[in-house]
């Protein structure tokens, strides 16, 4: 009986830290799609940064029809994903794109933009 408390309580722990959730987020400025801007890495281990991408990710809405988009201005890496990111000034939603995926975009909710603007433009 034991073995199989033990047992259930590993796979409890397993799904658990499976849930595409990350702690950690690193982002990059970029000149376009391939060349990071000099010195501009940041690094964000606090819960309220990465939650804020976690969220940005997990609620953006997938646009349809073909994409033909300008350079990216930023890269993030988060779980284990890589993803471009635009943020203008002048539009209350912004936009990812997966790096794995160059034909999808998604449109980030105007909630989860403002949050990214904040922390960026510190």
């Amino acid at each position: 009986m034991k073995k199989i408390i033990v047992l259930f309580l590993i796979m409890i722990a397993l799904v658990a830290c499976a849930d595409g959730k990350s702690d950690h987020v690193k982002v990059v400025e970029l000149t376009n799609f391939s060349t990071m801007k000099k010195e501009t890495e940041r690094n964000y281990t606090d819960e309220y940064t990465v939650d804020i991408f976690n969220n940005a990710v997990k609620h953006a809405m997938k646009v349809d029809g073909i994409v033909d988009v300008a350079d990216p201005m930023y890269q993030f890496e988060l779980a284990d994903e890589t993803y471009f990111l635009w943020l203008f000034e002048e539009d209350k939603e912004g936009s990812i794109m997966n790096k794995s995926d160059t034909h999808t975009i998604y449109r980030v909710t105007e909630r989860d933009t403002t949050q990214l603007k904040e922390i960026l433009n510190k």
